[in-house]
């Protein structure tokens, strides 16, 4: 069509030039005819500025005839007749004489900015190198599930819902249009509606007509392969070309983990976990786990338990974590990718290009044993879920207002900076937004985020070991290093915390997101106790909590049959005996104590439960509840099985005193402060006295830089920060630790502690009597002993005795030369022999 259009415009054009030449020539005569006929001629006015038009339009028609379509000589042709027509100055173009000119020139100006809307691949005119043909083979390997994604998505889409759509941003009644937004997001300039062109697209094109082009037979295309495992019935689509690439792709992964290292290496760092999880699906192992998972149905804890398909809750969560697994591997690839881009191949960079997340180049260790790879896989999502999550938070969080990374860039030639955006800087790159060109968020996934510095992590036989850990104050956790050291030279992308969270979002977000599930899963096959405070204070924030994924409006509500079984049938599992010799506890006072103290209900009237330090939404009294803390794996921690439920009081009862313990160190920590020492310059406040009501002179809370770290470092972030700063008066640092302390000393705790002794009590009750009872016989006997002859109870060594056997000779006995007779017949006392 190019070609067609190109002679077209070429037949138009050149009488047009004719005419032109013949009125700059009258033009010239006119000019001379009006001058002196002594001055000299003058030249021709303009003509060798169109000789210079004329020629640049020959050739970009000629180049349009030759290649048709656009490459990178585009941009330099265009930019030729540009110049020309620049040349080609107005000053005589207003004259009554030269209207044609003014014309033509304003026509090809826009004739040339028609070409603005073609699309121009950035490696057109690249050239190859062989010094780089391992970049150029990664390069494709990476484009090709990027490439394949789309395309299907596209073919689908169009297929359906967007077949009436034009290729715009907005429809015909001013609504988002599906097919231009997605398109946008390829990397299209689109135009924004029907009926205005100024993208590189066509605007008036249809989903339909882009789903014919699409699903179209390929030209000339003749293979053996299977598309999908079937053969192509209707010919080969570009679709499904690029669906043979990833086929083939997925075996080139596969490959790459058949190879055995020498030294495998734990991943010790957010981006080793999260290529851990990207290339998991590519191992020999990931066949053997839908099988691994069937069997885990079967399975009992012990020979008096019942296996795990008898709890509904269990067997949900096996069935659906083979499809679990798969998903959080897809995510975390995602992930990776929309930190770093797919790479541009920096020599010193640890995964050059997106492929290298997937194909073990960092030579991770995979275990053959399925049970030993969900072992590692649990350690691994664990600290993922807690990381991940409080980055998520951060980066929901609007820069100017609450101190998030929402608006903070990260990526390739971003700088760092504090943890804490700084919008009063007045070199700021971008007004919108408030952001300065040093990045909180580049600094955190880099691990150089003061105030939020990781902990230093190696791998020690196959685990992990943290250098820091054993000088940590009780119930902190310990914090995994992002990894993300080479992010500014290594990354192909600049976005900000918006798009980040977009991506965390369906990884972490809520209960149903993958990471979520699968932390949630994995600590159900293989419970343990909660360490973290965080940890902790979930267990008992959530212990009767469960997510309801169905309804509308997804969210937590009371667990009430998990409760009855508490109360009917897990605490009497508690008693080793019969419950009869245990006396009359009743076990709903356990469970009471244990519901008061979460208060999700928030009836009372002393507004001091654990729900007071997460309410949400905050409690319309002026009684200090507000959505302070929220532990980062909350979404872990709910609807628990039934077949667990004697494991979890145990945890209740063992770790109540511990949760007193670790809040109490929370309120020191948060109290021992130092304002100056975390960058808040116009606070003078001292150490030991931040929780004082005027102490502390920072504006608020989450305006203050010293709280969020100290949360972070027990496993905490703020349930709801654009909350905490609505209202009249803000929320400061003295409300959260006011409320801490009422909650610390409030009545649930006593309540709780005096119900677990009282369980510990009739636990214990039996066998303290029993104790007692031996005790009390055995003091009895002794002081019995001491006042009567043993004879007299009847203790002999022999119980049977008679007359001859105190007939023994003594003097036999004593004296070798003497025989002693036998008091039976037949039977000496010794042999003859003997005595011979």
């Amino acid at each position: 069509m190019l070609r067609a259009l190109s002679s077209a415009f070429q037949n138009f054009f050149a009488p047009l030039d004719e005419y032109l030449r013949e009125e700059i020539e009258r033009l010239k005569k006119q000019s001379d005819d009006e001058k002196n006929p002594s001055l000299p001629k003058s030249e021709e006015p303009y003509a060798a500025e169109w000789d210079a038009v004329h020629s640049d339009v020959n050739a970009l028609l000629n180049y349009l005839c030759v290649t048709q379509g656009f490459d990178d000589r585009l941009r330099g042709l265009l930019h030729n007749l540009t110049d020309a027509l620049t040349q080609l100055r107005p000053q005589g173009f207003q004259k009554p004489s030269t209207p044609t000119l003014d014309s033509v020139s304003r026509g090809l100006s826009a004739f040339v900015g028609e070409f603005g809307g073609a699309y121009v691949s950035r490696y057109s005119g690249a050239q190859c190198r062989e010094a780089d043909a391992d970049k150029y083979a990664k390069v494709l390997l990476s484009i090709i599930p990027m490439t394949h994604e789309a395309l299907s998505n596209l073919a689908e889409k169009c297929g359906n819902n967007w077949r009436s759509y034009k290729i715009c941003k907005l429809t015909g009644d001013d609504r988002d249009n599906g097919l231009g937004n997605y398109l946008t997001k390829c990397g299209f300039k689109v135009s924004p509606t029907d009926g205005l062109q100024v993208g590189e697209l066509q605007n008036r094109f249809s989903g339909g007509a882009v789903h014919e082009l699409l699903a179209s037979p390929v030209a000339d295309v003749t293979t053996k392969m299977l598309v999908g495992g079937k053969p192509a019935e209707n010919g080969i689509n570009v679709v499904d070309l690029v669906a043979l690439f990833y086929n083939m792709l997925c075996r080139y992964l596969q490959v790459c983990h058949l190879k055995v290292h020498e030294s495998p290496r734990y991943p010790c760092t957010v981006r080793d976990m999260l290529s851990w999880l990207s290339g998991l699906q590519y191992t020999p192992v990931a066949d053997k786990l839908p099988d691994h998972c069937r069997a885990l149905l079967n399975r009992k804890c012990d020979d008096n338990d019942a296996p795990n398909r008898d709890d509904d809750v269990m067997a949900q969560c096996i069935n659906s974590l083979p499809y679990v697994i798969a998903s959080a591997c897809s995510h975390a690839d995602s992930l990776l990718i929309a930190i770093q881009g797919h790479g541009r191949g920096f020599d010193l960079a640890a995964y050059p290009y997106s492929v290298d997340f997937a194909n073990n180049t960092a030579q991770l260790h995979y275990p053959a044993d399925p049970d030993e790879l969900l072992e590692m896989m649990r350690g691994i999502v664990c600290r993922l879920c807690s990381v991940l999550y409080f980055l998520y938070a951060q980066c929901c969080r609007t820069t100017a207002t609450t101190k998030g990374w929402r608006e903070c860039h990260y990526g390739r030639q971003v700088p760092s900076s504090h943890w804490q955006c700084n919008t009063f800087d007045r070199q700021a790159t971008d007004a919108t937004h408030n952001c300065p060109p040093t990045s909180p968020l580049q600094s955190f996934l880099t691990d150089s985020c003061s105030g939020l510095l990781p902990h230093k992590l190696r791998a020690v036989d196959m685990a992990i070991e943290c250098a820091d850990c054993p000088s940590n104050q009780p119930g902190q956790q310990c914090l995994t290093p992002l990894g993300f050291w080479d992010l500014g030279l290594a990354a192909s992308v600049e976005r900000t915390g918006k798009d980040l969270a977009n991506s965390l979002g369906y990884f972490c977000s809520d209960a149903d997101a993958c990471l979520s599930q699968l932390c949630r899963t994995l600590r159900l096959l293989c419970p343990s106790a909660p360490q973290s405070l965080g940890d902790v204070f979930a267990l008992f924030f959530q212990m009767l909590r469960m997510w309801n994924h169905e309804s509308s409006r997804r969210a937590y509500s009371h667990h009430e049959s998990y409760l009855t079984h508490l109360s009917d049938e897990a605490i009497d599992k508690l008693f080793p005996l019969w419950t009869q010799l245990h006396g009359s506890y009743q076990n709903s006072n356990l469970t009471n104590a244990l519901k008061a103290l979460a208060g999700h209900d928030h009836d009372n009237s002393g507004h001091n439960a654990l729900s007071s330090l997460s309410a949400e939404p905050p409690c319309q009294s002026p009684s200090g509840c507000a959505p302070f803390l929220q532990p980062l794996a909350l979404h872990a921690n709910h609807t628990f099985p039934q077949k667990h439920a004697q494991l979890y009081v145990s945890w209740i009862v063992w770790l109540a005193w511990q949760l007193w313990e670790l809040l109490e160190s929370l309120l020191d920590a948060l109290n021992n402060i130092d304002c100056t020492a975390h960058g808040c310059a116009t606070c003078l406040c001292q150490p030991s006295n931040h929780n004082d009501k005027d102490s502390c002179h920072c504006p608020s809370l989450v305006e203050c830089g010293g709280p969020l770290p100290t949360l972070y470092r027990y496993g905490f972030t703020y349930r709801n920060a654009h909350a905490l700063l609505a209202g009249s008066q803000k929320i400061r640092c003295s409300d959260l630790n006011d409320q801490l302390t009422k909650a610390l000393h409030s009545d649930h705790f006593t309540e709780l502690f005096d119900q677990i002794d009282q369980l510990l009590y009739t636990i214990r009750m039996p066998f303290l009597f029993a104790i007692t009872a031996l005790w009390l016989t055995a003091t009895l006997y002794i002081l019995h002993s001491l006042l009567y002859r043993m004879d007299v109870l009847r203790i002999r060594s022999h119980l049977l005795t008679t007359r001859a056997s105190h007939q023994v000779d003594v003097k036999a006995l004593l004296a070798g030369s003497r025989r002693m007779l036998s008091l039976y017949k037949d039977v000496d006392y010794f042999d003859d022999d003997f005595h011979s």
